[in-house]
């Protein structure tokens, strides 16, 4: 992904910590998003807790090093939280770091001690929405349009194209058919949002440690996906 370059390029060149964690959450909700197929109300939804609990495991993975993204949701008539683990390749088949990002991340999480919660969230604490991001991906789409014409054309009207809502889960599935994974592939990345929309009809208040110990059986079906993109 071209803006990935330019990104790691203001993170080598910031000021401050607080100016390199802003963009690593950036590049963190836009890779980490389109590798997961997320819809833009999604990545907010991103759990710290999961994320710290499993990310060794993941990065040491002996043969599919992974990021295990935890999703908190909630689902109608039922109490309690709901957890729905998506592991995504280290790097990508097209070069997407994922693994040095979200390590980036982890280790801005693990120094402020924030332990539980929304991995993005605002000085208050208070989880962010997807449209926090969506001012920075339209200027990473802006520079890669204006710097790489060949990427972008220049009839692309990146504000009322390329919102965050569906650009990175559309992204996706077109680089994956076009790296013609099979739709079982592209469906099982998916099927976590078939078991949110269920209103509470699966088992009830499973660990995260359940969680992950049947997603690693799956590990070689469910990175597919993203190891293609």
């Amino acid at each position: 992904m071209e803006a990935q370059g330019m990104l790691e390029d203001d993170w080598n060149r910031a000021e401050s910590v607080q100016e390199a964690e802003e963009i690593e959450e950036l590049a963190c909700a836009i890779l980490g998003g389109l590798s997961a197929a997320l819809r833009g109300e999604e990545i907010p939804k991103l759990d710290a807790a999961g994320l710290l609990q499993h990310f060794e495991e993941g990065r040491d993975h002996p043969t599919k090093p992974h990021v295990p993204l935890c999703l908190l949701g909630r689902f109608k008539g039922e109490r309690g939280e709901r957890y729905h683990i998506l592991p995504i390749a280290w790097v990508t088949d097209s070069g997407i770091h994922n693994g040095r990002w979200f390590s980036r991340l982890v280790r801005s999480l693990q120094r402020k001690h924030k332990e539980h919660g929304a991995v993005f969230s605002d000085r208050q604490g208070k989880r962010k929405h997807a449209s926090s991001f969506e001012a920075g991906l339209f200027e990473a789409l802006d520079r890669v349009q204006v710097q790489m014409p060949g990427i972008i054309s220049a009839s692309v009207n990146i504000p009322e194209d390329c919102g965050i809502s569906r650009t990175l889960r559309r992204s996706a599935t077109t680089r994956a058919r076009l790296a013609k994974v099979p739709e079982a592939d592209i469906d099982a990345n998916n099927r976590w949002r078939t078991v949110e929309a269920a209103q509470g009809r699966a088992p009830a208040h499973r660990r995260i440690r359940d969680h992950y110990s049947q997603i690693s059986l799956m590990l070689e079906v469910l990175l597919r996906f993203s190891q293609a993109l």
